[in-house]
């Protein structure tokens, strides 16, 4: 797993070829990141921003971090699969997992470096946020192009395919969302009508 920050391409042929990974560590870093981030957003410091703990809700926090990578694997494995992809689900979400761990040291860092420095000293806080966004963007990258055999351009191509076919399956999951809201409601309506009589 540490392996994939330092080689991420190594890290990501261990995990292809050598079934390296455990979706349980994966899982695990996937866990810490959701608490990074919910303690980030409680606890980073009120000179670089403000929020009403009390109308604060983890359920968001949930949707940013479990939402987002179980819908990007599921996406990435179905769609890549009709392109020729050589990974198989477990694969996307061990490499997915892996490179989120940039984004967990970048948010305790920060979160504690917010409650030290003054906003003039912020820079620091936006280096580090930088340098561990693009490294867990290079690990994203090599992990999946790694997983299922693509060079770059189809990669990226594969990518734009993958961001609109998650943006779809949201529009659909809300849609039923909405759809089943309306149908609860209708019952309910008809319900206190039949009641009443």
């Amino acid at each position: 797993m540490f392996n994939s920050v330092v080689h991420p391409f190594e890290g990501a042929q261990q995990v292809r070829y050598y079934n390296k990974g455990s979706a349980k560590l994966a899982t695990l870093v996937l866990v810490l990141y959701f608490i990074a981030t919910v303690c980030s957003e409680i606890y980073y410091g009120f000179m670089y921003r403000m929020i009403d703990k009390s109308n604060y809700s983890s359920a968001f926090s949930l949707i940013r971090t479990f939402g987002i990578v179980l819908l990007w694997t599921v996406v990435n494995w179905g769609l890549t699969t009709l392109f020729q992809g050589k990974g198989n689900m477990k694969q996307v979400y061990i490499v997915t997992c892996y490179a989120l761990i940039p984004q967990i040291v970048s948010a305790i860092l920060t979160t504690i470096l917010s409650n030290v420095l003054v906003p003039e000293e912020g820079l620091v806080i936006t280096a580090i946020s930088v340098v561990c966004l693009a490294l867990t963007a290079i690990m994203l990258c090599v992990g999946i192009m790694t997983v299922h055999e693509f060079g770059f351009f189809k990669f990226i191509t594969m990518t734009i395919v993958i961001i609109l076919g998650m943006l779809v399956c949201v529009f659909v999951i809300m849609m039923v969302f909405v759809l089943l809201q309306q149908l609860f409601t209708f019952a309910g309506t008809i319900y206190k009508e039949v009641s009443y009589r």
